[in-house]
């Protein structure tokens, strides 16, 4: 079987749609906006309808309740924007070679080798295909650029590696 080659360059709306998707993908941050956003109507509920649950307008409830549905996503939008803008390597057109033995990424100014059993997990979304390196970092690729044969292709050079978790949808 030949080497699989796919090549992609993510853009700042890319690299921010992936660092929202590891964001919410945690259930600690699901759990944390969902109290937030009930805290937020439960305060709204009952001032707007001046039920006796308060008797002044609870400020350090609504400000607790505004820190957990605004600023993760606040923090995130910041952080890849900072990040996007002074690491170079992020928007480089990348090239990922998959062979039986290994994956090669190479930019402009880089190129890595990782053999298979050094690769936590592959998994798909149906926005990206991503390479997990560990459980907290990826290498990612929009699904625009990596067709359904050629994750099949994937799935095949990596079906015999039982170290290797696979979570394609």
């Amino acid at each position: 079987m030949d080497n699989l080659r796919v090549t992609t360059k993510l853009t700042f709306e890319d690299f921010r749609k992936v660092n929202f998707y590891f964001l919410y993908r945690k259930t600690g941050t699901k759990v944390s906006l969902a109290i937030g956003a009930i805290l937020l109507l439960i305060i709204g509920f009952s001032y707007l309808t001046e039920m006796p649950f308060f008797n002044q307008f609870p400020a350090i409830p609504f400000a607790l309740a505004l820190a957990m549905t605004i600023l993760p996503p606040y923090s995130v939008f910041r952080t890849a924007r900072k990040n996007y803008e002074s690491n170079k390597i992020i928007n480089e057109k990348i090239e990922y070679e998959f062979d039986k033995d290994q994956i090669s990424i190479s930019g402009e100014s880089f190129h890595s080798k990782f053999s298979w059993d050094k690769i936590y997990e592959l998994s798909t979304t149906k926005s990206w295909f991503l390479i997990w390196q560990t459980r907290q970092v990826a290498n990612v690729i929009p699904r625009r650029d990596i067709s359904d044969n050629q994750i099949e292709t994937i799935k095949g050079l990596v079906k015999d590696i039982p170290q290797l978790k696979k979570s394609f949808k």
